[in-house]
């Protein structure tokens, strides 16, 4: 992949579009704007290929966008593994569903692959580099670059940040503020080489314990991906992040996994999940994926609702480039409510219902009784993404 060009080069050119962050939604959306002929410059602060914490699963949602984008067959090509069933636990007692659809993959095997989709696109992937927001004017928004102690100033007409949780570049913009809703859990996660057999490839695994939740999947190379999210004052009690994920993995009733608290397990940890945005959409400026706005997600929503909010955006951006006009961040703002804060309003309740040891009992007595009902609320939440001709308009 050919990337990180001298920032000085970068200033000569006037960006349509600069993409801040190259997680899933923002070398997605880099890629479909190259596509449309744009100059796009694609930035990330870390050099790729990169660890990150992510339950690591493309649900069905996530498939129908990366299928109709002509990306699913890289990624399975990469050793992307199917799915076909979610086992849950709670203090021993079990719930297994069948899913129709979804495949589960590193987000370090993942993210360069669609990163250099971008750049086959015509995208200019520039990595370990930090950005700041300037002044928009009435033409375009300055951005300032720094890398390895270079810095310069350029010029983009529309600037995109897709750069995960509380990214730095919002963090002295007011109208961005970070919300974070009292008592959100924190996220940690890491990739381990071994674990025992009973956990098979094709099935999700969840341990629901008092304290927060483990997630747990077979992923390329038969590499297990474990992602939790923990109360913060729990996590702190039991001094790691390893200690705190065996606990209610063993809470839960599943296996213990050897190893999983030594030193050997490198551990990756988030800010609090669960938070919203107070605007998504200013002067010249959008925000994408999890810089939107944040809910703990359970079988992969959270890379459904990137994935499917980049077919939302691409058309206003379009719009954007061409001419701007004021009305174009409410325009965003109202689709990405619309779509994404629907769907996270139903994990939200999921999620607390979890945090409530009584009430998740119930749930899970509830969901072994009537499987079916439960099996459709699942089905609904990971849905196929439903184009229609007023979605992909300049597509």
């Amino acid at each position: 992949m050919q990337t990180s060009q001298p920032l000085l080069r970068l200033k000569l050119t006037t960006w349509d579009v600069v993409v801040v962050g190259a997680g899933i939604a923002g070398s997605v959306m880099a890629r479909e704007l190259a596509r449309e002929g744009l100059k796009v410059l694609l930035i990330d602060k870390k050099r790729f290929p990169r660890a990150k914490v992510c339950g690591a699963c493309l649900n069905g949602l996530a498939l129908s966008v990366l299928d109709h984008l002509g990306l699913t067959t890289q990624i399975k090509a990469a050793g992307g593994v199917p799915l076909h069933t979610f086992s849950g636990k709670q203090s021993g007692r079990e719930l297994n569903l069948k899913m129709l659809d979804g495949l589960a993959i590193s987000r370090t095997t993942l993210d360069p692959i669609l990163a250099q989709a971008a750049v086959d696109a015509g995208a200019l992937f520039q990595e370990e580099t930090t950005v700041s927001l300037g002044v928009s004017g009435q033409d375009d928004c300055k951005v300032a670059l720094e890398r390895h102690g270079e810095h310069c100033e350029i010029s983009a007409r529309i600037v995109v940040v897709a750069a995960g949780l509380a990214p730095q570049i919002l963090a002295n913009q007011m109208e961005f503020e970070s919300i974070i809703q009292p008592n959100s859990k924190i996220g940690a996660g890491c990739i381990i080489n071994e674990a025992p057999e009973s956990y098979r490839s094709g099935v999700i695994y969840m341990a629901v314990g008092k304290a927060g939740y483990v997630g747990l999947v077979r992923v390329e190379g038969n590499q297990m991906d474990v992602a939790a999210a923990f109360d913060p004052q729990f996590m702190k009690m039991q001094e790691s992040p390893g200690k705190a994920a065996q606990f209610v993995i063993q809470e839960a009733g599943f296996e213990p996994i050897p190893g999983l608290d030594s030193s050997r397990c490198k551990w990756l940890g988030t800010p609090a999940l669960t938070r919203r945005t107070r605007s998504i959409a200013s002067d010249r400026v959008f925000l994408l994926g999890d810089s939107a706005g944040y809910v703990e997600p359970f079988t992969g929503e959270g890379m459904g609702w990137a994935l499917a909010s980049v077919v939302l955006l691409k058309p206003i951006l379009l719009k954007a480039v061409k001419q701007w006009r004021n009305g174009l961040a409410e325009e965003w703002q109202t689709a990405y409510q619309g779509f994404v804060g629907n769907r996270q309003r139903l994990c939200k309740l999921l999620a607390r219902s979890l945090a409530r040891p009584k009430v998740s009992m119930v749930a899970f007595r509830f969901a072994r009784i009537a499987p079916g009902l439960t099996g459709k609320m699942v089905r609904n939440i990971n849905a196929p993404f439903k184009f229609s001709s007023e979605r992909i308009e300049n597509s």
